[in-house]
């Protein structure tokens, strides 16, 4: 129910329902207009046949001197009998009349009036319910009409005219089948148009979910209707524009970095020379702080990494041998689930991004554990647990943002730039992967990181 109702929320949606409607509505138009123009031409039909057997019954040319004067062609014509008297009548019905007057051009006045049924079928049983045993309750009431004919020498003749009864459940225009049929047919063109005219629409907005996360991909295809296509035109020249300023910026910071490497290496020479003391100490403290600050500088202006290439990657390889690294410097880290699982994966990138979330579990925390497990078919979840201070619930997701470090009792005097999480976001960007920060029941902090399997690795 929820996909359904998130598809009508969609281009796609809005378009079929649009299409449905107007396609169900004009279907059903056209039925009852046809319905109509066939009850119609019936109608004609009828009124037409009536007056051909009121014409049979009369002779031609007749002159008529009072009832007894009535010239008939001698046969008995179904449905066409002569009145006595003067009948009981309803409205004049102008149809019919026009018909019989085509007929009888030696009449001077000719009227046909719309008759109770009792006129002409006076021993006609009642209608029961289908229910009961009456056989008459499937057959519709016939039509019945009396006309008067008045002739140059003012001799006049009343006529009644029957037509037979007809089967009351005929195939209608609306009946249920067809009325299925309609509505399924509809709801089948309009759900194909709509998905073939959002089709432009999905291509651009998955094409724009990708530029967020790489801005040197692969173009927008300027393809579908003029206006996608000129939506695509305009980002792919936004595309263009940001690439420049990005590797602007880049520049920029690998310049800056660069030059600040001479003097620091020339500080940290000058430093060796002085005596070894307290002083002494604090300052080669600040040194290694801003050679760090530098190096890590640099990489979040390198952050793209435009001449990395996915590749085919061990996730368990990678992440034990990260785990076997981090050991031999003294670390406590347990690898205790493992997947099995293979990614397409920028190696540098993905690599840094996970060392970059060890360091900041060795910095704040202890029992230091990691799982790899697949969280759904085509997807690879890779967890650093910690046991330590954790991060505040309201800056879960600002502390991944640049140069912001946590304050407090817990966090001071850790160290660190700032930047260790910011540039584990951005390489897991990089990879189309998903960085999640949350705690801990019991204390300490879970960073998450989804994303794509390719398949089990064989072994």
């Amino acid at each position: 129910m929820r996909r359904l109702i998130g598809f009508f929320d969609t281009m796609a949606g809005r378009i079929f329902v649009l299409l449905f409607v107007g396609l169900f509505i004009a279907g059903v138009a056209g039925v009852r207009i046809s319905a109509l123009q066939r009850a119609g031409a019936l109608e004609d039909l009828q009124h037409s046949r009536a007056a051909d057997r009121v014409a049979a019954f009369l002779s031609p040319g007749a002159a008529l001197s009072g009832a007894d004067g009535a010239a008939l062609s001698g046969g008995e014509v179904p449905g066409v009998h002569v009145l006595d008297e003067q009948p009981a009548r309803g409205a004049v019905n102008e149809s019919l009349s026009d018909y019989l007057r085509g007929r009888f051009a030696s009449a001077t006045r000719i009227e046909a009036y719309d008759a109770p049924l009792t006129t002409c079928f006076p021993e006609t049983p009642a209608r029961a319910d289908p229910a009961g045993d009456n056989p008459y309750w499937r057959l519709r009431p016939p039509s019945c009409w009396v006309a008067r004919l008045e002739f140059s020498d003012a001799s006049s003749l009343w006529l009644k005219i029957e037509t037979p009864m007809t089967i009351v459940n005929t195939p209608s225009a609306f009946d249920p089948i067809y009325m299925g049929a309609l509505f399924i047919g509809a709801a089948l063109l309009a759900f194909f148009s709509a998905r073939s005219a959002a089709a432009p629409l999905r291509r651009l907005a998955r094409s724009a979910r990708l530029l967020g996360d790489n801005f040197d991909g692969a173009a927008f295809e300027e393809t579908g209707p003029a206006e996608v296509r000129a939506t695509a035109t305009a980002l792919n020249k936004m595309q263009g524009r940001i690439s420049e300023q990005v590797t602007e910026r880049t520049h920029m910071l690998s310049a800056i970095a660069h030059d600040l490497q001479t003097p620091l290496t020339r500080m940290r020479l000058r430093l060796d020379l002085l005596h070894r003391d307290e002083l002494y100490e604090k300052l080669l403290s600040d040194m290694d702080e801003m050679r760090q600050l530098v190096r890590e500088g640099l990489d979040l202006a390198y952050d793209v990494m435009p001449e990395e290439q996915a590749v085919r990657l061990d996730l368990d390889s990678l992440i034990d041998s990260i785990v076997q690294d981090a050991i031999d410097v003294g670390a406590e880290i347990v690898f205790a689930v493992k997947s099995g699982s293979d990614v397409s994966a920028r190696p540098g990138a993905l690599r840094r991004c996970i060392v970059n979330l060890l360091n900041n579990a060795i910095r704040y925390g202890r029992e230091i554990e990691v799982i790899v497990e697949r969280c759904a078919p085509d997807r690879v979840s890779i967890n650093i647990l910690d046991r330590g201070p954790g991060i505040p619930a309201d800056q879960l997701e600002t502390i991944l943002k640049p140069f912001q470090r946590l304050s407090g009792q817990n966090h001071a005097n850790r160290g660190g730039t700032g930047l260790g999480l910011a540039i584990a976001h951005r390489f897991a960007l990089i990879n189309a992967a998903t960085l999640t920060l949350s705690n801990r029941a019991g204390g300490g902090l879970r960073a998450e990181l989804q994303m794509a399997a390719m398949q089990a690795r064989r072994d």
